[in-house]
C-alpha cells in the first residue's frame, strides 16, 4: 500500500510502503492506494484521478521560452550554419 498527498487536488509526493499502523496516523490529505507506487520517469509528473483512484504519469509541460531564449536558439542555429559553410569552403 502507498499514499499520495492531495494538495488541493494536485498530487504532491508518494509515500511508499505504508503499513496499516502508519495509515491510521496519516492526515486526511493522504489518500491510500493498494499495490506498488508507480515509477515517475524523469521529465514526467504524477497524475491522479482522485475519484476513480487511477494513478499514472504524463510528460511534464515545458514552459514557454522567453524572448531571450528564442533569440539565443536562433543565434546558435546561425553559428552552426556558418560553421558548416566555413568547413565546406575550407574542404574540411
Amino acid at each position: 500500500m502507498y499514499a499520495i498527498y492531495n494538495s488541493s487536488g494536485r498530487p504532491n509526493g508518494i509515500m511508499p510502503n505504508v503499513t496499516d499502523e502508519i495509515a491510521t496516523k496519516l492526515p486526511m490529505q493522504y489518500i491510500l492506494f493498494d499495490g506498488e507506487p508507480p515509477e515517475v520517469p524523469q521529465g514526467h509528473q504524477l497524475v491522479v484521478n482522485w475519484e476513480t483512484k487511477e494513478v499514472g504519469t504524463e510528460p511534464s509541460p515545458t514552459p514557454p521560452k522567453s524572448p531571450q531564449e528564442v533569440e539565443l536558439d536562433e543565434l546558435k542555429n546561425e553559428i552552426s550554419v556558418l560553421r558548416t559553410t566555413v568547413n565546406y569552403l575550407l574542404g574540411l
